[in-house]
C-alpha cells in the first residue's frame, strides 16, 4: 500500500517539475533578439517582479497550505489503518494482539478488571473466551528496558 502511495506521490512531483524544466527549455532554446535585431545572449531574461500580496500569489500560498494539510491528514489516515495505531480509553484497552493471517487477529482486551479474547476479521468480531482473573498482568513491564524504565521514574520520583 506504502509502495503504491509513494508512487503517486513521485509521479505528482515529476509531472509538476516537467512542466517547469519544458518551460525553461522554451525559454532557453528560443532565439532572443533586440528591438534592433541584434542577437541577446540566450537565457538571459529580463527580471521581472510581482505583487507578493497579488491575488494570484496568495491563491497560490492557500492552495498549497491546503495541500499539505490534507497530506498530513492522509498520512495520519493511513497510519491508523495500517500500523494499528489505536485510541486508549480509560476504562477499555487492547493489552495485545497477534496475527493469525492475512486478516485475521487475536486480541486480549481489557475491560475494567476482566480480560477477553476476541477474534477479529473482517466485517466480524467475536468473542472467543473471558478470563475472570487476568491473564497478563501489565502492571510491570518485561524485560531489562522496564525494569530500568520503574527504577529511573522511582528515582525521578525520589528526587
Amino acid at each position: 500500500m506504502f509502495s503504491r502511495i509513494s508512487s503517486a506521490i513521485s509521479l505528482l512531483f515529476i509531472s509538476l517539475f516537467a512542466q517547469y524544466g519544458a518551460a525553461a527549455d522554451e525559454v532557453l532554446s528560443a532565439p532572443a533578439t533586440s528591438e534592433q535585431g541584434a542577437d541577446i545572449t540566450r537565457g538571459v531574461t529580463p527580471m521581472t517582479t510581482s505583487d507578493p500580496f497579488s491575488t494570484e500569489a496568495v491563491l497560490q500560498l492557500l492552495l498549497g497550505l491546503l495541500f499539505v494539510i490534507a497530506l498530513i491528514f492522509l498520512l495520519a489516515w493511513i497510519a491508523r489503518r495500517s500500523l494499528g495505531v489505536t485510541q486508549t480509553g480509560r476504562h477499555m484497552r487492547v493489552i495485545t494482539g497477534l496475527p493469525l493471517g492475512a486478516r485475521e487477529k487475536v486480541v486480549l482486551v481489557e475491560v475494567g478488571k476482566e480480560q477477553m479474547l476476541l477474534g477479529v476479521a473482517p466485517g466480524r468480531v467475536n468473542l472467543i473466551t473471558r478470563f475472570d482473573e487476568p491473564v497478563v498482568d501489565i502492571g510491570e513491564p518485561e524485560g531489562a528496558f522496564g525494569q530500568r524504565l520503574v527504577e529511573a521514574l522511582q528515582r525521578r520520583t525520589d528526587s
